[in-house]
């Protein structure tokens, strides 16, 4: 459910590139609760998922969308320059 993209493990200033909410998780039990609890207050209008997709899944999906594609892409033009 998250990845060093969603962790924050890149540099920060990809993020702010792209206009992201950048927070860097420790990769311990303590973070992942950490990053649980923030992804509860950041999604706690939305009551359920779609298209048969639990809640769980459909944020896992938007961060995926959100932070991973987009971070991703940005590296991979980096390098090609």
């Amino acid at each position: 459910m998250w990845d060093r993209y969603i962790r924050g493990e890149r540099p920060k200033k990809k993020y702010i590139k792209l206009n992201l909410l950048y927070k860097k998780y420790k990769t311990t039990a303590e973070g992942y609760i950490e990053f649980l609890k923030d992804m509860q207050i950041r999604y706690r209008a939305v009551k359920s998922g779609y298209h048969n997709r639990t809640l769980a899944k459909c944020i896992d999906e938007n961060n995926f969308v959100m932070y991973t594609l987009p971070i991703r892409k940005l590296e991979r033009r980096i390098v090609q320059i």
